[in-house]
């Protein structure tokens, strides 16, 4: 399978995931309890991605500190979120793609060096464990 089919193929089952939850959330609402995409199903979607988006090489799964490498090896780390509370980051790579998942598509929260967006955190938080808002981060 190429790497454009396979892309695609990712493309159709994200769609096919939203579905499921719709129904899920539908079905329990009443219990209060939410169903999204998150964890690590949705940090390997948010890698897949952005290693076909941002052309990187990624790392093996769960490595400390960042998930792939740039064609000049620079560290990336990439979060990918489906909701608006934020993200978290426990160590300092040398730059972020921070993805944003809706039923309408992947928004670019940021995509540049840690170090601007790690400038957000929340002052009373030490950084290897900041969660940083994604409020007021549009590129």
């Amino acid at each position: 399978m190429s790497d454009d089919d396979k892309f695609e193929l990712l493309a159709e089952l994200i769609q096919k995931l939203y579905g499921v939850t719709d129904i899920l959330n539908a079905e329990f609402a009443s219990d209060g309890r939410r169903f999204t995409l998150d964890g690590h199903l949705l940090g390997s979607i948010g890698e897949v991605l952005a290693a076909f988006a941002f052309d990187l090489r990624l790392e093996r799964p769960s490595k400390k500190g960042h998930d792939a490498r740039t064609k000049g090896g620079k560290r990336v780390q990439i979060k990918l979120t489906a909701v608006d509370s934020g993200i978290a980051l426990y160590s300092r790579p040398d730059f972020l793609i921070a993805l944003h998942l809706t039923d309408g598509g992947i928004e670019t929260i940021y995509n540049g060096p840690e170090q601007l967006f790690g400038k957000a955190a929340e002052k009373d938080r030490r950084m290897d464990n900041a969660v940083l808002a994604l409020a007021g981060f549009a590129i």
